[in-house]
């Protein structure tokens, strides 16, 4: 081996045919019942509050579906062009993604409650989906990246792995929210259900669009660098992925944040949300580089090799 080959954190999965036989969510793993006994509680819970707005509202939640699957279709087609290397199983992402859509925001709407309460408890209410928001929500959805990636071991092999699988985490999560958001807009517009519905639909999807899939890209690549950068040491690894959790965090935190720096006016509000995105966006590229970095400084070296 090469002193280039040492300097590469990761070996990518070119000689691993054995272990990936072993296939995705292996019964023995116990990532595995940990994420279908998640899965299969927050389902039910979610089919009964689906039926409810499907009786309160069929315009509504029929329109939201319709745009969620227009959405994760058009995102599903760009997370899957990240990785140059390999394709990453339908399966292990269809996993990723039910996480995001179902078990996710199932949690999340309790833990909200409870976080939102206390917050307004202390004062915090003007504050409270900066904080509750980033709080729960990433960390439940980086909990459904250790599982997925734990129950998949054997696909994951390099952090981009990772990034791809947190953002379709992401992408459900997202998704999903949008269909609640949608669904209330229906309900609560005076004159109509499908008015409502496009209204609030439309604006979900034009602001902020793909906003989760990148903060949980971002922290699914710390994760999978934890968890694959064996030529790091644990220290390090532990930092990166506590540092890109933090990141994810802290973007979310700064979405979700009232304003504080631009005038209060329509102007002040899109000058404020655009500078937001644009940030978001370069945080993610910088991460994304970063993963497509390890991936060709290894095909470099193996050629030089």
């Amino acid at each position: 081996m090469t002193d280039q080959l040492r300097n590469v954190p990761v070996v990518l999965p070119t000689g691993a045919p054995a272990r990936r036989r072993r296939g995705l969510f292996p019964h023995y793993q116990w990532a595995t019942w940990l994420y279908w006994v998640c899965l299969v509680v927050t389902g039910f819970s979610m089919l009964r509050a689906a039926r409810q707005d499907a009786l309160l509202t069929p315009e509504g939640l029929g329109i939201g579906v319709l745009l969620a699957g227009l959405v994760t279709l058009l995102l599903t087609a760009i997370v899957r062009r990240l990785d140059l290397f390999e394709d990453e199983p339908g399966p292990l992402l269809l996993a990723a993604y039910a996480w995001g859509f179902v078990a996710a925001p199932t949690i999340v709407v309790v833990a909200n409650d409870h976080l939102i309460s206390a917050l307004e408890r202390v004062g915090l209410a003007s504050w409270s989906a900066a904080l509750a928001g980033p709080t729960d929500e990433e960390l439940i959805k980086v909990l459904g990246v250790v599982l997925v990636l734990y129950a998949g071991r054997a696909h994951v092999t390099r952090p981009l792995n990772g990034l791809v699988y947190g953002a379709m985490v992401g992408l459900g999560f997202e998704v999903s929210e949008n269909i609640s958001y949608i669904v209330q807009g229906a309900i609560t517009d005076p004159s109509s259900d499908a008015v409502g519905a496009l209204q609030v639909g439309l604006s979900r999807v034009l602001i902020g669009f793909g906003a989760h899939v990148m903060f949980s890209a971002i922290a699914g690549f710390g994760v999978a660098y934890a968890l694959t950068a064996f030529r790091i040491s644990v220290p390090r690894r532990v930092a990166v992925a506590l540092g890109a959790y933090l990141l994810a965090w802290a973007l979310h935190f700064a979405w979700n944040a009232p304003e504080i720096f631009f005038p209060s006016s329509e102007a002040g509000a899109f000058a404020s949300v655009f500078l937001k995105y644009v940030v978001l966006i370069l945080a993610f590229v910088l991460v994304f580089r970063y993963a497509r970095s390890i991936d060709h400084r290894w095909f470099e070296a193996v050629l030089a090799d």
